[in-house]
C-alpha cells in the first residue's frame, strides 16, 4: 500500500472521499486538513493537536492567519509532514485553504518521495463558490442520515455576489497555481486527476471505476476496505446542492449572471 494525498480544490467531493478510504485497513489513517488548526481531526486524533502545537500557527492576519499551521521554511514543510506520514497513511489537504508558502513546498515534498496524489478540481469554479457559501450557512460537511432533508428545508438568506465574485477569483488563481506545480513535478503514473461532476458520475458504475482506478493508484484492495463505508460515502449519491435546496436561495438568478460577466469563471 502506498502513501497518498487526496489534494483537492475547496467543495471538490475531498471529505467525502478521504471518509470513503477510513475503513478497513486504513481506519484512523487517513488524517483530514493537518495544516488547519480548526480541522475537525484535532478533535479526534491527539497526535495531530500536539504536532500543530509544536510546528507553530501563522500570525494573526498573515498569510492565512492563526488558524493555519506555519512550519517556517520549505524544510520545516518537509518535516512536519515525515512526522505525519509516520503516522498516518493518507493525507486529505484542500490547497484553496491554504497559500503557496504551504502549497508549494507540500508539491515538492510529494514528488521527493513519491507520494500518490489524488487531485480533485471542479469544472465550474463559481459552483464550488455556492457550494461553500451554502455550506456555511447551514454548516453541513460530509454526509449525515439527516442531510438531504436538513438542506431541502434549510431557510437560506441572499447571497452576497459580490463577496462570492472575489471568493470564486481566489479558487480560480489557486487552480492555476496548484495545477501548475503539479504538472512540474509531479510525474504521471503518481497522479490521478478527477473533476468533482467526474469523480462523482450520476452513472453508478462509472463512480464505482473511479473508486477502483484510486485503489489501484494507493494499491490497496477493495475488499481491505470497508465496503458499507465505501458505499455511504462515495457511491451513493451524496450531492449536496440540488434544484431541491438551491431553488429556496432567493438570488440564485443573480448569482448565475456572475457566470455570463466573468465566463472564465464557468
Amino acid at each position: 500500500m502506498k502513501k497518498f494525498i487526496i489534494y483537492g480544490l475547496g467543495r471538490s467531493g475531498t471529505t467525502n472521499l478521504a471518509a470513503a478510504l477510513s475503513g478497513g485497513v486504513l481506519y484512523k489513517k487517513v488524517i483530514q486538513e493537518p495544516f488547519l488548526r480548526k480541522s475537525g481531526a484535532v478533535l479526534h486524533f491527539e497526535y495531530l493537536k500536539k504536532l500543530q502545537e509544536e510546528y507553530g500557527f501563522f500570525p494573526h492576519n498573515l498569510l492565512g492567519g492563526k488558524d493555519g499551521v506555519f512550519p517556517k521554511g520549505e524544510e520545516r514543510v518537509y518535516s512536519f509532514l515525515d512526522r505525519l506520514y509516520e503516522e498516518y497513511h493518507g493525507i486529505k489537504h484542500v490547497f484553496s485553504s491554504c497559500n503557496s508558502i504551504i502549497n508549494i513546498p507540500i508539491i515538492n515534498y510529494l514528488n521527493k518521495n513519491e507520494i500518490k496524489v489524488i487531485h480533485l478540481r471542479r469544472k465550474n469554479i463559481l459552483d464550488a463558490t455556492l457550494s461553500n457559501a451554502l455550506s456555511v450557512q447551514h454548516q453541513t460537511w460530509g454526509w449525515k442520515k439527516d442531510t438531504r432533508e436538513r438542506l431541502d428545508n434549510f431557510d437560506y438568506i441572499p447571497l452576497d455576489c459580490d463577496k462570492l465574485l472575489e471568493k470564486a477569483e481566489h479558487l480560480y488563481n489557486s487552480v492555476v497555481v496548484s495545477d501548475a506545480a503539479l504538472r512540474q513535478n509531479i510525474t504521471e503514473n503518481n497522479i490521478l486527476h478527477f473533476y468533482y461532476e467526474d469523480l462523482y458520475a450520476d452513472d453508478s458504475e462509472e463512480r464505482n471505476e473511479n473508486f477502483n482506478k484510486i485503489c489501484d493508484l494507493i494499491e490497496v484492495k477493495r475488499d481491505e476496505l470497508l465496503e458499507g463505508v465505501t458505499q455511504y460515502h462515495f457511491l451513493d449519491d451524496r450531492k449536496q446542492n440540488k434544484p431541491s435546496n438551491i431553488s429556496r436561495v432567493g438570488n440564485y438568478d443573480d448569482f448565475l449572471k456572475l457566470g455570463e460577466l466573468y465566463p472564465h469563471l464557468r
